[in-house]
């Protein structure tokens, strides 16, 4: 099954979304520093519904593309783990109760961590990240997540015992069925 590994740096142009209809899968990764997915600590002000907006446009150009040639590929849109580096608001204190505040020995953790033990955190995500906009969108055939920034680290810290690193695991793997 041919892949398109090329991530988009913006929109695809008419000749790039044909390109890519030769391919059986397509992954939209547009980061935090494509237009329209400029989030404020990039120095940008796009809101996750407007990156949202902006990949969902380039999904559907590839999708009319792929009426013309008679060829649509699988559209999976990208999801970074990091809940910051999709644009939320890590310092609100709302979120306080879903991160992850000390390891298993009472030392700190860096703030803004996602707790994947607590499904409350794990259901927070799915809702606000992913988002019931990405879910129903017709341009979209799936959702991808790659550089799991965040959970690597607290799955792979030292001070956190194999049964922690196991429930992180296990919620991660819950967030991806979802």
């Amino acid at each position: 099954m041919p892949l398109n590994k090329n991530c988009c740096s913006g929109l695809d142009s008419d000749a790039e979304a044909k390109f890519k209809t030769q391919f059986d899968v397509v992954f939209i990764d547009n980061g935090i520093g494509t237009p329209g997915c400029r989030f404020p600590f990039v120095g940008g002000n796009d809101t996750t519904l407007e990156c949202h907006k902006h990949r969902s446009e380039g999904a559907a150009k590839i999708k009319a593309a792929g009426k013309v040639t008679d060829k649509s590929p699988v559209v999976f849109v990208y999801r970074q783990i990091s809940a910051l580096l999709e644009g939320a608001n890590m310092s609100d204190p709302s979120l306080l109760a879903l991160m992850v505040r000390t390891d298993d020995k009472g030392n700190a953790i860096s703030p803004g961590r996602l707790d994947w033990r607590n499904q409350d955190a794990v259901d927070w995500y799915v809702d606000n990240i992913i988002g019931m906009h990405t879910a129903t969108d017709k341009n979209f055939d799936g959702v991808f997540i790659d550089g799991p920034i965040a959970s690597s680290e607290l799955c792979c810290h030292p001070n956190f015992t194999l049964a922690s690193k196991q429930e992180m695991f296990l919620g991660i793997a819950t967030m991806l069925k979802k």
